[in-house]
C-alpha cells in the first residue's frame, strides 16, 4: 500500500460512533493512514506506527482499546483546521423520485438519482470543488431532469440518456460562482 492512500477513516478520536482508538490492534500496519473528521470541527491526520509505545496523548497519540501491553499508536501528523468537506462514505442514494428534487451536497460527493418522472433539480450545500451525480431511468425512461444554470463544454448542453434503465454520470465543478457540467451517457 502507497503511503499516500488512507486505509482507514474515522468520525472521532476516542468517541463517536467509529472512533479512531476502535480500530482493532491486529488489523493495523505500520505506515497505515487515517482521516478522522469531527463534525463541525477539523480533520485530522494520523500515521500508525507499529512500534510506538508512546503514553496516550489526545489528539498527539491515540493507543488502539485492544492493544493492552502491546506497540502501536496512531501518531497525530497534520491538523486541517479549515478544509473542504471530505466524504468518505459511498454513493447516496435519493432514490426514485417524480418531482422537482434537492440534491443536498451534505449527504456526499457522490450520488445518485433514478429518474420516475421530468423533474427539476436544485443544488444545496455545493461548496467550492467536484462533485458527481449518477442519474438512472427508472424502467419505463424518458424521464428528462433540469438541472441549475451552467457551463457546459463548447457552450452546448448535453442531453442525457432517455433509454429505459439506462446511467449517466454529470460530473459538476462548482467555482463559488458557476456550475460547470461534463456528461458522461449510457452506462447500461
Amino acid at each position: 500500500m502507497s503511503r499516500d492512500t488512507y486505509k482507514w477513516a474515522a468520525d472521532g478520536l476516542i468517541d463517536g460512533s467509529a472512533p479512531l482508538n476502535s480500530i482493532p490492534h491486529a488489523d493495523l500496519q505500520g505506515g497505515d493512514l487515517c482521516v478522522v473528521i469531527k463534525q463541525g470541527d477539523c480533520a485530522y491526520h494520523y500515521v500508525y506506527d507499529g512500534l510506538s509505545e508512546a503514553s496516550q496523548d489526545v489528539p498527539n497519540v491515540i493507543a488502539p482499546q485492544d492493544a493492552g501491553a502491546n506497540p502501536g499508536r496512531w501518531l497525530l501528523h497534520r491538523v486541517y483546521d479549515t478544509f473542504v468537506r471530505v466524504n468518505l462514505k459511498s454513493e447516496y442514494n435519493n432514490g426514485t423520485v417524480s418531482s422537482n428534487t434537492t440534491i443536498n451536497w451534505n449527504n456526499g460527493n457522490n450520488q445518485r438519482i433514478t429518474l420516475g418522472g421530468n423533474i427539476t433539480l436544485t443544488f444545496s450545500n455545493m461548496g467550492v470543488g467536484h462533485k458527481q451525480l449518477k442519474v438512472i431511468q427508472d424502467g419505463t425512461g424518458g424521464r428528462t431532469p433540469t438541472l441549475p444554470s451552467g457551463k457546459w463544454p463548447g457552450g452546448t448542453e448535453s442531453d442525457f440518456s432517455t433509454g429505459a434503465s439506462v446511467e449517466d454520470i454529470l460530473s459538476i465543478y462548482y467555482d463559488g460562482i458557476n456550475y460547470y457540467y461534463q456528461l458522461t451517457k449510457g452506462w447500461a
